[in-house]
């Protein structure tokens, strides 16, 4: 079946693989940048940052946060860059391999970002954009508005999107279940495209 490998992609893209991850050693002299070094200054003089991360320990560690939008932006060299990143099957799966590799923790962002956005239901795509290079953050069910017309009748890939924070528009097995369409579709081999096509308009740049 030509689509096999795409197929897997669709419903699995989101998933851990469960692989051992190598990571290089680190150089001998790493060159610090001078916001993390005003961050350790600001610890020393005693400056508390405990009023915008309350009391969990990892969001409370500015520095942290910091590396992490450091290892991001060896990525994402601009808005444009994490739209492309996104838009399509093939591109989420190597985008994912490249954080791998630069160990970005996404869980601590997705925390981060709960922490933020306390309340509200945000995109993983629409995060880096405001994170990396100070895009204006929408909602979930802002950026479903800009979109509305790319759902048609499958009401049932945006409910799932609207319901979780941070995660991606997706496709999983249970919708397939439940929708006939989608089933169709996947029996006749043209679900993987026809979802590539989705994301294509759904992460592009004019958001």
């Amino acid at each position: 079946m030509t689509n096999e490998f795409n197929t897997r992609d669709l419903m699995e893209y989101g998933l851990p693989t469960g692989t051992i991850q190598i990571v290089p050693q680190p150089k001998k002299i790493i060159d610090v940048d001078p916001e993390i070094l005003a961050v350790m200054n600001a610890r020393l003089q005693g400056v508390d940052y405990s009023e915008y991360y309350e009391e969990d320990e990892n969001l409370s560690n500015q520095l942290i946060i910091q590396q992490e939008k450091r290892k991001l932006r060896k990525i994402f060299s601009s808005s444009s860059d994490i739209c492309t990143g996104f838009n399509s099957l093939k591109n989420i799966r190597e985008i994912k391999e490249e954080m791998k590799f630069e160990d970005v923790d996404r869980e601590l962002l997705k925390k981060y970002s709960e922490k933020l956005y306390a309340g509200e239901h945000i995109d993983e795509v629409d995060f880096y954009k405001s994170f990396l290079f100070n895009d204006n953050i929408i909602t979930k069910d802002e950026h479903i508005q800009k979109k509305k017309d790319l759902f048609g009748s499958f009401d049932i890939i945006l409910s799932h999107y609207k319901e979780f924070h941070f995660d991606l528009l997706s496709i999983t097995r249970e919708m397939i279940q439940m929708d006939s369409k989608l089933a169709t579709m996947l029996n006749k081999g043209n679900l993987a495209s026809f979802f590539d096509e989705m994301l294509l308009e759904f992460y592009g740049e004019n958001i």
